[in-house]
């Protein structure tokens, strides 16, 4: 955000006893946060 000492936002998230060849839809949003306009972040997992 151009602010000096601003780091990126940064989250982890583990999943466990995944099954194999089954889609999992993962989607992240900002929430609790005032004036912002962005689209969420949307991926999959796939374990194989």
């Amino acid at each position: 955000l151009g602010q000096n000492g601003y780091t990126s936002p940064l989250v982890a998230v583990q999943f466990e006893n995944l099954t194999k060849h089954v889609i999992i839809l993962i989607q992240c949003t900002l929430q609790g946060v005032k004036n912002i306009d962005t689209d969420p972040v949307t991926f999959e997992i796939l374990l194989d």
